[in-house]
């Protein structure tokens, strides 16, 4: 994996991005600031563009999510981190976190789904047997009268 001059690492993290050649310019600076913090790999290029294609951040919000997990990474997995490529590791790492995050909130949308449901038929089982009862209480009602 060889580094690539910054402007052209500038270039393929906006390509990968998908974002319009008119909107550049505007998105050159934040580009360039994750050109430096990645160091010019361009798998680690391709990458940080995929997560803001995917729109999990934008351009601008990506140096602060991957310094995070760069923090997490030197933590924990300082062997990958010491790496050459230990940003690389990371932007990998930023998708991961996402990735798990998400499951966990998929998870959590699910559980809430499956607790309303269960509310839900718990509700018209009661409502069930009230009106079970309010049959039976007429019923008896009427033959008492009789």
């Amino acid at each position: 994996m060889d580094d690539l001059e910054p402007e052209l690492a500038q270039k393929l993290l906006l390509r990968a991005t998908y974002l319009t050649k008119s909107r550049w310019i505007e998105k050159e600076k934040a580009a360039m600031a994750v050109v430096k913090i990645l160091g010019s790999y361009t798998l680690a290029i391709i990458q940080a563009g995929a997560f803001v294609r995917q729109k999990l951040c934008t351009l601008e919000e990506y140096p602060t999510l991957f310094q995070q997990q760069k923090g997490q990474l030197l933590k924990f997995q300082s062997k990958q981190n010491l790496s050459t490529y230990g940003n690389v590791y990371a932007t990998f790492e930023v998708s991961a976190e996402h990735l798990q995050k998400s499951k966990l909130k998929r998870q959590d949308l699910k559980r809430q789904e499956l607790e309303r449901q269960e509310l839900k038929r718990q509700e018209q089982e009661r409502q069930e047997l009230e009106r079970q009862d309010l049959k039976r209480q007429k019923q008896k009602k009427q033959e008492s009268k009789k």
